[in-house]
């Protein structure tokens, strides 16, 4: 399957690289992938591997507490320009589980697999929703491992600490209990002021716009249920001890974040990300709201396409 997936994408490649032709096809192909192996290390971790090209993606599934699959076929696109990885991330489908779920986990652990598929060369890493949060944390420790980010369905920075936590010396309890010592300053105030939901008004806007998402939700339904895991509650209630906003303005490799105009399931935090960083490249897109790569996948992948081709123009 893998083996006729690559076939048909690189022709098409060849011919111009028609992405609508690439996604259609791919969905018409069942993705019943055969898992590459695991990654090495405690826990072990479920992966996926795509593509022939030297260049290397590592695409991060939201979450947290769900697995990759619903992600595919559409992502599987980038396989056509970069060898593309996924993986379940700790306790989540085939990997194995853990005791401890922190956001510091998850970026050692994709620490440990970016060493493994890349020890010497820069990859890029794509993450939806929570994987997006998860590619700028770990951008902001590990900047150098990196050749660029493209983030989709970016809907907030939990981080409150104005300090980074070395993760050679912490308690795993003071991420549960971190509270800010400090003022929070005007200007990261003002960011989080502007984006405080007015609930019942947003909800209003939600039920006046048909969600394009539905069937996204029900894929996501259909494989995991509606999973509250401890999983998710250690990594979500961990989170304000990561690094705050201010952080993001400093990450210094390219980054590509979508967006989308309607208010559906999650606020749009791309915006924020475009004014806070001069290296970053926003991209709306009309009539999407979280997940535009499910809605609007033609458009979604000729914007990464360029990215990606834009990124090894300027190395060259």
């Amino acid at each position: 399957m893998n083996q006729l997936n690559n076939k048909i994408v690189s022709g098409l490649k060849r011919n111009k690289r028609n992405v609508l032709l690439i996604v259609l096809l791919l969905i018409a192909i069942q993705f019943s992938y055969s898992q590459t192996g695991y990654f090495a290390g405690s826990p072990k971790l479920a992966f996926w591997e795509l593509g022939d090209s030297n260049e290397k993606t590592i695409i991060l599934h939201g979450g947290p507490a769900v697995e990759h699959s619903y992600l595919r076929p559409e992502w599987d696109t980038l396989s056509s320009i970069s060898k593309i990885y996924y993986y379940d991330q700790r306790g989540s489908g085939k990997s194995d589980t853990a005791q401890s779920y922190t956001w510091i986990d998850h970026v050692q652990d994709l620490k440990r697999i970016k060493e493994i598929i890349s020890k010497n060369d820069k990859i890029i890493l794509a993450g939806s929703s929570w994987g997006a949060e998860l590619a700028l944390l770990y951008s902001i420790y590990y900047p150098d491992d990196l050749k660029a980010i493209i983030l989709s369905g970016f809907c907030g920075w939990p981080g409150m600490n104005p300090k980074k936590i070395d993760f050679n010396d912490y308690v795993v309890d003071s991420l549960y209990s971190f509270k800010r010592n400090e003022n929070i300053s005007n200007y990261e105030d003002s960011i989080r002021n502007s984006k405080r939901l007015d609930y019942k008004e947003f909800f209003k806007r939600v039920n006046e716009n048909a969600n394009p998402e539905k069937e996204l939700q029900k894929r996501i339904t259909t494989n995991f249920g509606n999973k509250k895991s401890i999983i998710g509650a250690q990594t979500k209630n961990s989170r304000k001890s990561a690094p705050d906003i201010n952080y993001l303005k400093n990450i210094n490799v390219p980054i590509l974040v979508f967006g989308g105009n309607l208010p559906c399931t999650y606020q749009d935090w791309s915006d924020v990300m475009e004014n806070l960083n001069d290296r970053t490249q926003r991209i709306l897109i009309e009539n999407s709201c979280h997940d535009p790569w499910f809605t609007h996948p033609e458009q979604f992948f000729q914007e990464c396409f360029k990215f990606i081709d834009n990124l090894n123009d300027n190395k060259n």
